[in-house]
């Protein structure tokens, strides 16, 4: 029992310790990503390793969910939500999981396209027949990907979806098996070890993307407000934002929709959401 009420702790405030990672981030590590973009997109200077690097954290999104989702299975099971009769959070439950997948492939598809343009492949004069035909293949490989990517972190979510039959066929029971998480029986220190690993990767995948994504892109943008304009730019990267955050946040949100939350955790999180929104906007330079 005690031990019970020390993981609760520890997953109720683990966030402290990835805010502060994840500050450090900003302060030391995004300043160099920054300069190498700019050198890249700027300067006209390709950066291979960095547009490398900005593919592969996809795979690294991926292999962190994967880690994730038995932990998550295991709170699922013993705290599913029970609020189905409270119309309002089943119906924001029920956006955040048709939403948060199209934005992120939406977003996945962009960081793909700025990849290969910050690496140089497609403007390699020598083979450049076959690699013209680069970006098209890594956006097709990129939504394969994706297309395994909504089956998981739909999973995660379908204490928040109607319940489905059970399997009819040894086939069917394979399949829902395949893409459904197996909670673990009991915590382990290697589950609790696995999981924070998973946010860690998640982390570095939600820094890189924040600084190619949101970072460098408004540092090269500024709003006139004194045209007539002003309005719809600050919508469009408002857009923006929102698939950065969903993006990044993708499988805390599922996370959310299927495990059951109070009232103050909920109102909370809609808060802190709209606080970072207006300091994101905040931060667009203007003139």
């Amino acid at each position: 029992m005690r031990k019970m009420k020390i993981l609760r702790l520890y997953f109720r405030y683990r966030f402290l310790l990835l805010n502060l990672l994840f500050g450090g981030y900003i302060i030391w590590l995004q300043p160099y990503v920054l300069l190498r973009l700019d050198k890249a997109v700027n300067q006209d200077s390709p950066d291979f390793y960095l547009g490398g690097l900005l593919l592969g954290i996809q795979i690294v999104e991926l292999i962190g969910l994967l880690m994730k989702r038995p932990l998550h299975a295991y709170w699922a099971e013993r705290y599913p939500v029970t609020d189905q009769l409270n119309r309002f959070w089943s119906n924001i439950n029920l956006v955040v999981l048709i939403f948060s997948p199209i934005m992120h492939l939406a977003l996945s598809a962009i960081m793909a396209v700025f990849a290969i343009d910050i690496s140089g492949i497609s403007s390699v004069n020598q083979f450049s027949a076959v690699l013209m035909f680069c970006p098209v293949i890594v956006v097709f490989a990129v939504i394969a990907k994706e297309s395994f990517f909504v089956v998981l972190i739909l999973s995660m979510g379908r204490n928040a979806l109607p319940s489905f039959p059970p399997p009819q066929t040894n086939i069917e029971a394979h399949l829902r098996r395949l893409i459904d998480p197996i909670p673990v029986p009991e915590i382990s220190t290697w589950d609790v070890i696995r999981d924070l690993f998973g946010d860690l990767l998640l982390l570095m995948f939600s820094g890189l993307t924040y600084t190619a994504c949101w970072e460098f892109l408004i540092r090269n943008s500024t709003i006139n407000t004194r045209s007539g304009g002003a309005f719809f730019e600050y919508v469009g990267l408002s857009i923006l934002f929102l698939l950065v955050f969903i993006s990044t946040r993708i499988i805390y949100l599922m996370q959310e929709a299927s495990i059951q939350q109070n009232r103050k955790t909920r109102l909370f999180s809609s808060l802190s959401f709209l606080f970072i929104w207006i300091i994101a906007l905040a931060t667009i330079p203007v003139n």
